[in-house]
């Protein structure tokens, strides 16, 4: 060990031309690893939002988020629904399990938020 100590302190051009290759080399591997090493991720979830301008969190809690948790406690397969209410809106963010189809599961959460607008202020 001694010996690469004093290789390396008495050439430190070497060492320092030999860092900035393996450093370049490095940034170029990076940029050319193939889509397969970073898949694309779908998360599973989606988010419902409801508005009513002027309307205090205790109308829109009311009126709006307890009706539309109501349709969404119908669609099957969810994991879960939480839901924020604030003046004149209401946000419900929907996971469901991976694996399930996000477009059936978003379809039907569609479905559900659609027959509950009969129920919603206008």
């Amino acid at each position: 060990m001694h010996l690469i100590t004093r290789m390396s302190l008495k050439n430190r051009l070497i060492v320092g031309l030999l860092t900035l290759v393996i450093a370049v080399f490095g940034i170029v591997a990076t940029t050319s690893l193939n889509q397969e090493t970073m898949p694309s991720v779908d998360l599973p979830g989606t988010s419902v939002q409801a508005t009513v301008p002027g309307a205090s969190p205790e109308v829109i809690e009311e009126t709006v988020t307890k009706p539309l948790e109501t349709a969404l406690d119908g669609v099957g397969e969810l994991e879960s629904v939480t839901t924020s209410t604030s003046s004149g809106m209401m946000t419900a963010e929907v996971t469901w399990p991976f694996g399930k189809d996000s477009e059936k599961m978003t379809d039907s959460i569609r479905s559900a938020v659609d027959g509950a607008k009969a129920n919603l202020p206008r």
